[in-house]
């Protein structure tokens, strides 16, 4: 216990010297919040109209403190521009969090990766091999054979609710398996099924976790400790991953050598 008060007190003199250093930075206006926990206590279930009131209050571009982490809101069209789209290259880097950083191989995919060669060259691969109209045209049937699935599904519910949202998350993963699995051979019935129930279920978890608050995100500090066991789960997500897709290349393989 009194280890853990001195580490928790070494924090907090940390903490609080980190924020005197930067208040010297000239910051847009915003809530001042709570020392240590700054505006987390406040934050409400609907963000975007809490950042709407916010806004009224502050102006379009404001400056708020998440815990440890300084954080600058864009509530205006162009405000949003100027940033995402006149200065794109100063602001493409993200702040990754904790549980990315496992699942990206610590943010080295082209989502989390930053802005820069290696950046550049998995769009360029992405772009060539995997966004190229030959290969979307080529893709053409198994999209629309899917999109004639979930219609006639929605057919046969005439009458009843239906969640909109499930159906296209569903259709939307549907599609994505389809362009992973349909053209092995190996993989049908099943098996193929199977494949693509655990595949869903594994990314749906994945999406899950990188939108749960993560203490280690507010505290960077204290990220090593994982309070939630967020990154431990996501790591054993991420093994599950590698075993889905390395099943689907040796599958892929196995076909190429055959032909």
């Amino acid at each position: 216990m009194a280890v853990l008060a001195a580490v928790l007190a070494a924090f907090i003199v940390f903490y609080w010297f980190k924020r005197t250093k930067n208040g010297a930075r000239l910051l847009p206006p915003g809530p001042r919040g709570l020392p240590l926990l700054g505006s987390l206590p406040f934050l409400a279930n609907d963000l975007h109209v809490w950042f709407a009131e916010l806004a009224h209050i502050y102006g379009p571009v404001m400056s708020l403190r998440l815990g440890a982490k300084l954080c600058v809101v864009l509530s205006s069209p162009e405000a949003v521009k100027e940033a995402l789209n006149d200065r794109e290259a100063i602001f493409a880097n993200h702040d990754i969090p904790a549980v990315a950083l496992v699942s990206s191989y610590g943010g080295k995919d082209m989502f989390w990766a930053p802005y820069g060669p290696h950046w550049r060259m998995l769009r360029k691969v992405t772009v060539r091999e995997l966004l190229s109209p030959t290969t979307i045209e080529g893709l053409s049937v198994l999209r629309r054979g899917e999109i004639r699935r979930t219609m006639e599904e929605i057919g046969e519910k005439a009458g009843q609710p239906v969640n909109v949202r499930e159906l296209v998350s569903a259709t939307a993963m549907n599609v994505t398996t389809e362009m992973l699995w349909g053209g092995s051979p190996a993989q049908n019935g099943e098996e193929k099924e199977a494949a693509g129930r655990e595949f869903r279920k594994v990314t749906e978890e994945l999406v899950r976790l990188l939108g749960v608050p993560n203490i280690s995100d507010f505290f960077p500090a204290i990220a090593w400790l994982d309070l939630q066991g967020l990154v431990r789960w996501m790591r054993r997500l991420s093994l599950w991953v590698e075993r889905i897709f390395n099943f689907i290349i040796e599958e892929r393989l196995m076909t190429m050598e055959a032909r």
